[in-house]
């Protein structure tokens, strides 16, 4: 949608009422009006750039017809702009303000019954005068950059934003960021849910930052369950402190339970698993084409995702999406769990999946002594000398005791 806004330049205009006499019957326009609307056009587009010309499709674009900088002798001195209403806020009309103000143009918004004056002055239907505001500076908007240069911290501020927009109305708020990715989040009763937004890059120049090929963006869900992690951290005591500290310095410390978005329904639809598999992400060329993938996940988080997730408020909601045949079958052929991870979900198996815990545990133990597992990758690291094979063998043992029964009971029987 898009309303209008007059431009004209004219002596002696003070009120609503003058202007639209003005309005309704101007003359025709001069060189010297021209020269005015060119001056306007150049100083707004610095700022707000017209992409109507371009094919764009761009949902940044407030000039939705265009601003015409060729002008005839027909026309009269009255300039009419057309604005994109959604992407109207004040600091765009101070923009638009001060831009005509020093082209030495007024503006009538008939709209909202608004005059914006040469003098800077804004004057209401009630001849009530305010003075127009000093605009703020804006940052670059993406569209206005060639996509080569854009980097990857840019496209995932770029996804934040989107995101946030869509669902702040639901509780969830930004909550972490790393190079790669960055986490939504909020909390319902005994969990926290996170979105995660990763973005990758297919190619690099010499500059490490810069999409070539094109850009991989994806989003997966985790879940944090305190209560869980808490029960491991008690059993194993000091031996675990130096990777409890790590995790919580890069920030991986309260998602105990990572999941795809087609691990979450026992028969995905199509876009669940479309959103669900890493492999088949397309590479992005164009921000338009993000913009399309972003319209796309939020409608499929908003209609499929987001009412799961509104049950999932209790450890015992989070065990049969973490426990399912897909994660199982996932953790036995790739490589995506962290440590903090495979304990969580030995607590869990322990818990609400005692017909397979020993499925699970075989599971969890062949996944970090495979080739590639953690353990060879923690080798070089602060790590090296936290003997972990020791601390699962005795969470292992703990777990068969009568003991551990009684510590996660009230996970499986809290309200």
């Amino acid at each position: 949608m898009s309303f209008l806004l007059d431009f004209f330049h004219a002596q002696d205009i003070f009120t609503i009422d003058e202007a639209v006499a003005f309005i309704n019957n101007p003359p025709k326009a001069t060189k010297a009006d021209f020269a005015r609307f060119r001056q306007f056009i150049s100083d707004i587009t610095a700022i707000y750039p017209d992409y109507s010309g371009q094919g764009s499709d761009s949902q940044e674009n407030i000039w939705p017809e265009g601003l015409n900088n060729e002008f005839s002798d027909d026309d009269d001195t009255v300039y009419v702009v057309a604005l994109r209403t959604d992407l109207i806020d004040a600091n765009l009309m101070s923009h638009i303000g001060n831009a005509a103000a020093r082209a030495q143009l007024h503006i009538l918004d008939q709209q909202n019954g608004l005059l914006y004056r040469i003098d800077r002055m804004v004057v209401d239907m009630n001849g009530d005068e305010t003075p127009l505001q000093t605009p703020l500076d804006i940052q670059p908007r993406l569209y206005d950059i060639p996509f080569v240069q854009i980097t990857k911290k840019d496209i995932l501020n770029y996804a934040k934003d989107s995101f946030c927009q869509r669902f702040a109305s639901h509780g969830f708020k930004f909550s972490a960021s790393s190079p790669i990715r960055f986490f939504i989040a909020r909390t319902i009763g005994e969990v926290k849910q996170t979105v995660v937004f990763f973005a990758h890059k297919e190619h690099k120049d010499p500059g490490p930052e810069r999409y070539l090929g094109g850009a991989i963006l994806r989003a997966t869900l985790s879940l944090g369950c305190p209560a869980v992690s808490q029960i491991w951290k008690n059993a194993l005591g000091n031996t675990i402190v130096p990777y409890l500290a790590r995790e919580e310095k890069r920030g991986a410390a309260d998602r105990d339970f990572s999941l795809n978005t087609d691990e979450l329904f026992s028969m995905p639809s199509v876009l669940a698993r479309r959103f669900g598999h890493y492999w088949t992400a397309p590479a992005w060329r164009s921000l338009a084409e993000i913009d399309r993938w972003l319209d796309l996940f939020n409608t499929f988080f908003a209609d499929e995702i987001l009412p799961l997730l509104d049950t999932v408020a209790r450890v015992k909601d989070v065990a049969p999406l973490v426990l399912s045949n897909q994660q199982l079958d996932r953790l036995q052929q790739n490589n995506d769990f962290l440590p903090w991870e495979l304990l969580s979900r030995l607590v869990m198996a322990g818990t609400f999946d005692r017909t397979q815990k020993n499925d699970w545990i075989k599971a969890l133990w062949d996944r970090y002594h495979r080739e590639n597992g953690y353990k060879k990758n923690w080798e070089n690291t602060e790590l090296s000398s936290l003997n972990i094979d020791s601390a699962f063998e005795r969470f292992i043992i703990y777990m068969t005791s009568d003991q551990f029964l009684v510590d996660v009971k009230h996970l499986a029987h809290a309200n």
